[in-house]
């Protein structure tokens, strides 16, 4: 593992075991029984892994690009990462950025042909990867949008407030 990765070890651990949980239960055929709870845990999940998959390729988006990154402070926080604002180009914003997108294009489309909606965790995941996307649009593609524009990146940190 690369040393710039190296501080991410600890999330690729917890979202691999996420990613695990999820893939048996949908196996063991936890969507297809009638414990409502159960169900929608399941669709939740299913939803997390799509936020950690968009997390992910920002992640990868970051390191291809060189970009500056700050680990996320705490092991549950669904979001790996701080881009810096000020250490960072414009192109290393919007490759991190774009990489992102791409990740919730796959998910979107890969919902949508493997789920039908039949069960409840199927309903929750779909909604859930819907709302996961369209926060990705109303509040993700805008700011890479300014950032395109005007070659200036706005303070976009999360933990770490300049």
């Amino acid at each position: 593992m690369s040393d710039r990765l190296r501080p991410f070890r600890r999330f690729l651990i917890r979202d691999l075991l996420v990613l695990g949980a999820t893939l048996i239960a949908w196996m063991s055929g936890v969507a297809q029984r009638e414990v409502e709870a159960l169900s929608v845990g399941l669709g939740l999940m299913t939803a997390l892994c799509a936020l950690l998959l968009h997390e992910w390729a920002h992640l990868y988006g970051a390191y291809i690009s060189n970009a500056v990154v700050h680990p996320a402070p705490s092991i549950f926080s669904p979001f790996l990462f701080d881009l810096d604002s000020r250490d960072n180009t414009p192109a290393a914003f919007l490759t991190t950025s774009v990489w992102g997108f791409y990740a919730t294009g796959l998910f979107v489309v890969m919902f949508l042909c493997l789920l039908r909606g039949g069960t409840l965790a199927e309903q929750t995941a779909l909604w859930g990867a819907g709302g996961l996307a369209a926060l990705t649009v109303l509040i993700e593609f805008p700011i890479a949008w300014r950032v395109a524009a005007s070659d200036q990146i706005p303070a976009v940190e999360i933990f770490r407030r300049r």
